[in-house]
């Protein structure tokens, strides 16, 4: 399954890890992976699945396409009605075991880009 991965994320050491930990597994043998400095690279037509923490999440403007197959690696604790709003499906915690987001991304390869959730905002959904 071909694709591009591109992990975009403040700690540079988990990035590389899970970069690492990905080319050593030949489910990912065919897929290129991509690690960035937060800012310098927006999700683009070529990336199928982006890896991100929450600062990167909360400066990245993507489109409906790109949305469902972003995977959000966090440490502290999250701000849901931001995380909803941007359309992630898949929320994983940094100190949980790499396969937890390598499996996450595997699933975001496999999922057609299309928006995850409607469009509407926390506040306006009948709940």
């Amino acid at each position: 399954m071909p694709g591009v991965i591109q992990i975009c994320m403040q700690n540079q050491e988990y990035a590389v890890q899970l970069a690492k930990h990905l080319e050593a597994d030949a489910a990912f043998g065919e897929c290129h992976i991509v690690t960035c400095i937060p800012g310098n690279s927006p999700c683009k037509n070529d990336v199928q699945v982006q890896v991100v923490d929450s600062p990167t999440l909360l400066n990245i403007h993507h489109d409906a396409d790109c949305q469902s197959r972003t995977i959000l690696i966090v440490s502290e604790p999250v701000n849901w009605e931001q995380v909803w709003e941007k359309g992630v499906v898949s929320i994983i915690r940094e100190n949980e075991p790499l396969e937890y987001a390598k499996l996450a991304i595997y699933a975001a390869l496999l999922r057609k880009g299309k928006p995850a959730w409607p469009q509407k905002k926390l506040s306006e959904r009948n709940i």
